[in-house]
């Protein structure tokens, strides 16, 4: 079972028994994941298990994909096994021969689509938006379904702070609720906006921007985590962690264990 959202957790039935068996230089594995639906805070089932997945509820409204012998698509681009098609190997993926991603909407607290299932892939709605997939390619909707930032994106993140990651080519920056670039796609890697600030990644590490893209901290870290409550963790060596402020002032930090 997940956590609580609005009221509700979803969890998960009991799927197919996994399949294993050897066979001369091959060995298959087959399982399946069960159908998933929601529970109140009693325990009784509020939306039966209908669904290959489901997200959260964020503001009446939760991510809900359809069954089928097709593959949940993944917002990294990946491909995974529905509780009809099954995993085919024990690190999981989709069966080759699944070709069409099964169809993504969002349900109401009732349990009935309140924005039709049309859509590849879905993320929940943050800040009043939701992330969809349209024909291999993301934009964004409106809690009507209708589309606010038509689907031009190879892969995204939700809104927070105002700003949305988005990929363009090869590389990430930011967009407005509009869908104009507020900061240019520059970047390897990205996470979302806290605290006004923003891990990114280039190939000299890990730094920190502010809203208007100027670097804030530049590092480079090892490794880093996005600002929480003002503090974020960064890696200065292999055993070094300071905790550092907006500023990028160590406020403490420790050696680690190797």
């Amino acid at each position: 079972m997940r956590d609580f959202s609005e009221g509700l957790a979803a969890f998960e039935a009991a799927g197919e028994p996994g399949v294993r068996r050897f066979e001369p230089r091959n060995f298959v594995y087959l399982d399946f994941p069960g159908l998933k639906g929601f529970l109140n805070r009693q325990g009784q089932v509020a939306i039966e298990p209908s669904f290959a997945e489901v997200g959260p509820f964020r503001d009446g409204l939760a991510v809900a994909v359809l069954d089928g012998y097709c593959h949940i698509a993944t917002p990294n681009g990946g491909r995974e096994g529905s509780p009809t098609s099954g995993y085919p190997t024990s690190c999981g993926g989709a069966p080759a021969d699944a070709i069409a991603p099964c169809r993504a909407g969002f349900i109401d607290r009732s349990g009935r689509f309140a924005i039709e299932a049309r859509f590849d892939a879905a993320q929940d709605f943050q800040e009043k938006l939701a992330a969809v997939r349209i024909d291999g390619l993301w934009g964004f909707i409106d809690a009507t379904g209708a589309i606010v930032i038509p689907p031009r994106f190879e892969q995204v993140q939700s809104f927070s702070e105002g700003l949305a990651a988005v990929k363009i080519g090869d590389k990430w920056g930011f967009v407005d609720p509009s869908g104009l670039i507020a900061i240019p796609p520059t970047f390897d890697e990205v996470q979302q906006f806290s605290d006004s600030r923003a891990l990114v990644y280039s190939n000299r590490g890990a730094f920190y921007i502010d809203k208007q893209g100027r670097t804030a901290i530049p590092g480079p870290f090892k490794e880093a985590t996005p600002f929480v409550n003002g503090l974020a963790a960064v890696l200065l060596s292999d055993t070094h962690v300071a905790y550092i402020d907006h500023a990028g002032k160590t406020v403490f930090q420790y050696r680690r264990r190797r």
